[in-house]
């Protein structure tokens, strides 16, 4: 048994017939100290009676009470403050995150036990049960619970802490969210501080949601300046100004880009190509599509990309087109999130905090955005005019070839029959005039 602390009673005999772990917590107990004089010990332990009693299991016991027999007045062992360990929320959230903090009372358990909130969060407030704001240094009563409920709710919809790196591994520079509490032991007779516990910083995780990006391109492509000039030349346009607005996300994740036409090839920007992943995703093999192209000269390509990057490895893209006089249409997309067109959740980012808790971007399905460019068609003539070759496309350089050769295979057969027919004409002369000297040479039969 023990007074505020120090063991009074060691050995103290078991007489309810059952262990004291299965005491009912609604029955109480009051204890009576033996008056019984012994050689060894001629005088109580105490008088009167204890009627408020505490059981601890022995680990508590051990780790928080000074079991040696000695002076009952001595000042308690303590109080101990424990902070809550699911202590998540969910950026933008509408609902209270609401948090246990507390902790136990290893004192005297006639001690009116408070909670003291010593500092505040950063980004958010605190609320108490009755939904009034806590200020600092107020005291919440712990009355016989071991946790209370606190509340808590964020100043912004986009503020967040966790994931704290991109999804290329840079650090992001996220201020932390937590706030300090510790217990207060009270006298309840005159009200004085008889004991704290120490202070306990209590962490809140704020997590990351993924936001709807905007992508944005210009309406038209342009006729770039150089244009490429010879046999088969073909136009050349840029497509510049596009962009992927996902700020909010600060590339945490990466998103799947699709870029496609249909009557040319595209080029990205060589200088960025770097930041276009083909590879990766070449073989998914958990999901409908992968990555296809290389990003030079390819009819469509997809390719994984952090957002910010998007901007730079669309920038300048070149189109080729397949015709001088046909127009055309650039398609982009952009999938962020995940599932169906977007990224497995295998891959997506995961970050382990400094106690190993790990967190993922919140996912609200799959974005689809979409942003259509229009090719104008270069007339023949204007092309032409343009001083930029004959405007002639591949199929038509072969059929000209083709006309080409049948032009001279007929002239080379016309010269070749002609030349047999003089041939012949002159043969024939020459056998008629062999035949009129033999007529001559003949002797007369008369």
């Amino acid at each position: 048994m023990f007074i505020n602390g120090k063991a009074v009673i060691s050995s103290a005999p078991n007489n309810f017939g059952s262990g004291l772990e299965w005491w009912s917590a609604a029955y109480g107990i009051q204890l009576f100290s033996n008056f019984v004089s012994l050689p060894s010990n001629p005088a109580p332990v105490f008088t009167g009676s204890i009627q408020k009693c505490s059981f601890y299991s022995g680990s508590v016991a051990a780790n928080h009470f000074d079991q040696t027999l000695g002076n009952f007045s001595a000042t308690p062992a303590g109080l101990v403050a424990d902070a809550w360990v699911n202590s998540t929320t969910i950026e933008g959230s509408t609902v209270e995150a609401v948090f246990w903090i507390g902790g136990f009372n290893a004192s005297s358990p006639t001690l009116m036990v408070m909670v003291e909130i010593m500092s505040l969060p950063t980004h958010g407030s605190l609320f108490a049960v009755n939904q009034t704001e806590i200020a600092k240094g107020e005291w919440l009563e712990l009355g016989s619970m071991t946790r209370i409920p606190v509340g808590y709710r964020a100043f912004s919809m986009d503020y967040f802490n966790v994931p704290a790196i991109t999804a290329s591994g840079v650090p992001l520079a996220l201020e932390s969210e937590n706030f300090t509490f510790r217990l207060i032991g009270i006298d309840p007779m005159d009200h004085q501080i008889v004991t704290t516990s120490d202070p306990v910083m209590q962490s809140v995780y704020v997590v990351h949601v993924n936001h709807r990006p905007l992508l944005l391109a210009p309406t038209q492509a342009i006729a770039a300046q150089d244009q490429p000039s010879g046999l088969g030349a073909r136009p050349t346009y840029v497509v510049d100004g596009v962009k992927l607005l996902d700020t909010v996300d600060q590339n945490i994740d990466r998103v799947r880009i699709n870029v496609w036409a249909f009557n040319g090839t595209l080029t990205l920007n060589r200088e960025y190509l770097h930041l276009a992943d083909f590879e990766s995703c070449l073989d998914r093999y958990y999901s409908s599509w992968q990555c296809i192209g290389s990003g030079d000269h390819n009819r469509n390509m997809t390719f994984l990309a952090e957002p910010s990057n998007v901007e730079l490895i669309l920038s300048q893209l070149q189109y080729d087109a397949f015709y001088v006089d046909q127009s055309d249409e650039i398609v982009i997309q952009a999938f962020d999130g995940a599932g169906g067109q977007c990224l497995d959740p295998k891959e997506l980012t995961s970050y382990l905090d400094e106690h190993g808790q790990s967190f993922q971007t919140v996912q609200n399905g799959c974005f689809a955005v979409q942003a259509n460019v229009l090719v104008p068609a270069i007339a023949r003539k204007a092309w032409n005019q343009m001083g930029h070759g004959n405007g002639s496309t591949i199929s038509q350089v072969i059929t000209s070839v083709i006309f080409g050769a049948l032009l001279i295979l007929m002239c080379f057969t016309t010269s070749w029959c002609m030349n047999r027919c003089a041939i012949m004409m002159r043969a024939k002369k020459a056998r008629s005039a062999r035949g009129a000297l033999f007529s001559k040479q003949q002797p007369s039969l008369t």
